[in-house]
């Protein structure tokens, strides 16, 4: 029985993500029923990502990093966590193997304006998405950089 709440916990998160407090789909100024179900499907892309970022956070068997990162995704984080690390107390880094989603958990959360204390409690969804939104714009910024030279 906790099994199956704790599932419906992390269906209500999803929810919460695609609602008003995320994506706010539910302000879409979109009429028919065909462009909103293509743009529920467009956001289930972006909100699959984040539900991955929440559920890798607090498990030891976190999947691999590159299941959802692609590797020059990877090494865009590895130089914001380079940058953070030289910004942040010693008591503050993140605890988590880079091979791991945790990682990027971290950095996500991180990014989207959590403390990184392990006296707070994990990141959110919501948090996470703040975080995967700031990752996009660096992402893109450093990929035309690095193009750029």
């Amino acid at each position: 029985m906790v099994e199956k709440c704790k599932l419906r916990w992390y269906i209500e998160q999803l929810f919460r993500l695609l609602k008003k407090q995320g994506f706010n789909i539910e302000g879409t100024q979109l009429e028919s029923g065909w462009a909103i179900r293509k743009l529920v499907i467009l956001l289930l892309n972006t909100a699959l990502r984040t539900m991955q970022l929440y559920l890798a956070y607090d498990t030891d068997e976190s999947q691999g990093i590159e299941e959802v990162f692609e590797d020059e995704e990877i090494q865009c984080l590895k130089m914001i966590e380079l940058k953070q690390n030289k910004e942040t107390p010693k008591l503050l880094k993140n605890p988590f193997s880079p091979d791991k989603l945790s990682w990027a958990s971290w950095l996500s959360g991180r990014l989207g304006g959590w403390k990184g204390s392990a006296k707070q409690r994990k990141p959110g969804p919501i948090l996470l998405k703040r975080g995967l939104e700031k990752f996009t714009m660096i992402y893109e910024r450093w990929k035309l950089a690095k193009n750029l030279t």
